[in-house]
């Protein structure tokens, strides 16, 4: 019975995916790791896997932004234009 999920790649499409996405965070990680400090003064390392990405919950409980006030407006506010400009280049790769 086909229910839709069932995935009929080879096993070697999932390997070549993988080493693209994690060449994809890497890349971003080594373009943008003194920009992030610079900027925040501190590493990017933690808030960064390369399998998923730029982890914006962990960089959120960082930030600590007031009740009521998104992570964006706070990024701006704490660490100006150029921080919120930096996470979204994070967040797009």
């Amino acid at each position: 019975m086909d229910d839709g999920y069932s995935l009929n790649y080879p096993l070697s499409y999932f390997r070549g995916t993988t080493v693209m996405v994690i060449t994809r965070w890497k890349d971003c990680y080594i373009r943008h790791e003194r920009e992030f400090k610079d900027t925040f003064g501190r590493s990017m390392r933690p808030f960064m896997d390369f399998v998923t990405g730029f982890d914006v919950i962990m960089f959120d409980e960082f930030v600590k932004p007031a009740a009521n006030q998104s992570c964006a407006d706070a990024v701006e506010q704490k660490f100006g234009p150029e921080g919120l400009v930096l996470i979204h280049k994070l967040l797009n790769g």
